[in-house]
């Protein structure tokens, strides 16, 4: 039996690049848990807690791999192990540079979120542990560095004030 005075927290739609999430109508001071939009490692999950107020406070989906294609490839690169082969360091550069010059893939665009900015960022930050081992890697970096100044601003705004992306750069 639920009393008439029970708090909760409102039924609540959200969407971003982990997915779209219906939240449902929760008592407060409980935690949902839903499954992610596209399957991760070991049933990925997104939670958010109705706090003590009947809030909903931030979601939690770092578990969920992201929507975008975009996305999942530019983290990608910003993981890859760059010191396991020699030249390996030359050819994600190269394929980056490729990558990042494509702003529209039939006729969408391709870069959407500002995180996509903030992997080309840590990924080129990886790059500079090579530039004086690797003498092609510099004017790579600079053309890579090049095609995003063709970006959308809102999206360089937003990747600066995320992780100060551009002032990296």
């Amino acid at each position: 039996v639920i009393s008439d005075k029970t708090q909760y927290c409102p039924a609540q739609e959200t969407n971003d690049n982990k997915g779209y999430f219906y939240w449902p109508k929760t008592i407060r001071g409980n935690t949902v848990k839903l499954a992610c939009a596209i399957e991760g490692v070991g049933g990925s999950f997104s939670t958010r807690k109705c706090n003590d107020f009947g809030a909903w406070e931030t979601i939690d989906s770092t578990n969920c791999p992201y929507v975008h294609e975009t996305t999942r490839i530019l983290e990608q690169f910003s993981k890859v192990n760059l010191s396991l082969a020699r030249g390996s360091v030359l050819e994600s550069a190269r394929r980056l540079k490729t990558y990042t010059s494509i702003l529209y893939e039939n006729g969408i665009e391709k870069f959407k979120d500002p995180i996509d900015l903030v992997y080309i960022g840590k990924t080129i930050q990886n790059y500079l542990n090579f530039v004086h081992t690797e003498k092609e890697l510099s004017p790579l970096i600079i053309d890579i560095v090049s095609n995003l100044v063709e970006f959308p601003k809102s999206l360089l705004e937003q990747s600066q004030y995320l992780d100060n992306t551009c002032r990296k750069l």
